[in-house]
């Protein structure tokens, strides 16, 4: 899996595509971009989850993150509406 370099100043366009093109439509970018080291709101499509995560958080060791959802943590939905999925 190819890992993303957030490097240098990015608009927010330019982020949005980067987190496109490594997630596809699995996540959308909800905030405004406003630097690697400050938090941004995703929301992931599949289950409607908002949650945040700094935006340098996106280029880790794998590069991969995932929604809280995924991994157990609460969540806002209600179970039965996941499962529906």
């Amino acid at each position: 899996m190819e890992v993303i370099v957030i490097s240098g100043k990015l608009t927010h366009d330019e982020f949005c595509k980067k987190v496109y093109d490594h997630y596809g439509d699995k996540f959308e970018i909800v905030s405004e971009y406003k630097g690697c080291n400050k938090p941004v709101t995703i929301r992931h499509n599949k289950c409607g989850t908002l949650f945040d995560v700094v935006a340098s958080k996106l280029s880790t060791v794998n590069g991969n993150i995932q929604c809280p959802c995924e991994y157990g943590k609460r969540f806002d939905k209600d179970v039965n509406s996941i499962y529906a999925m």
